[in-house]
């Protein structure tokens, strides 16, 4: 009987700590999924400020349409 016990409690603790092993994975990996998309927010708005601060640039004529056009493409890489 003691024996039946111990397995059942041994079973119980292992199926706990896979459950917290699996949920600390799969945070981290969601928490990284998230983080990389924020990253690519944050750098397509700065990218999206850069190209409107150009296009003003060069509707005063301060830039070319030719730099303007190369400068977008470097922008954009």
């Amino acid at each position: 009987m003691a024996r039946i016990v111990y397995l059942i409690v041994v079973f119980i603790l292992i199926v706990w700590l896979s459950y917290w092993i699996y949920k600390l994975v799969t945070s981290t990996n969601r928490e990284r999924r998230r983080q990389s998309i924020n990253k690519t927010i944050h750098k397509n708005k700065s990218v999206a400020d850069e190209i409107l601060k150009l296009q003003n640039l060069l509707e005063e004529g301060i830039i070319t349409e030719k730099e303007f056009d190369k400068l977008k493409r470097d922008l954009l890489r």
